[in-house]
């Protein structure tokens, strides 16, 4: 498996939404990393692939781990097991903000982006059309707003 320095950690229950800012991240990336930068479980993992082992290997190639912090990761047994491998590997861990779930003791003094005002659990602020898909009109404001959100992680300065 090939080595991407961004690892996504997030729940299963959130994957829509968190794939949606995933697409928009590796979109803002392209142009500055190739192949694509970013480990996203559903389509970095083949199938056959031992699915413990490639999620080991990947967070221990990457740089840094995003997890997307909301009601479901606290909930999750696989998302702790993936932030704290990342903490023992001293790897940058950069907790992400969905909704108002307090973080663990152990993110507690990492600081965090701020996504809260997006609200997966609430109102949704990525459009949707009429049948439910996305409104890929939106999507120039949100690849500017996610931009923002991530320009305190430093990703931007490391690859610019």
């Amino acid at each position: 498996m090939r080595k991407k320095p961004i690892f996504i950690s997030y729940s299963s229950e959130d994957k829509d939404f968190v794939s949606v800012l995933v697409g928009l991240l590796r979109g803002l990336l392209s142009n500055l990393i190739r192949p694509n930068p970013v480990f996203q479980d559903i389509d970095s993992i083949r199938p056959g692939q031992n699915w413990y082992l490639a999620i080991q290997e990947a967070i221990e190639g990457s740089e840094r781990l995003f997890v997307f912090w909301c009601i479901h990761s606290k909930a999750s047994k696989v998302v702790a097991r993936e932030y704290n491998l990342a903490l023992k590997l001293e790897k940058l861990v950069i907790p992400i903000l969905l909704d108002s779930t307090p973080l663990p003791a152990k993110l507690r003094t990492i600081q965090w982006v701020d996504l809260r005002s997006i609200n997966p659990h609430g109102v949704d602020t990525i459009r949707r059309r009429h049948d439910g898909g996305l409104d890929m009109s939106s999507l120039d404001e949100h690849a500017r707003y996610l931009y923002n959100c991530f320009a305190p992680t430093g990703l931007w300065e490391t690859y610019w």
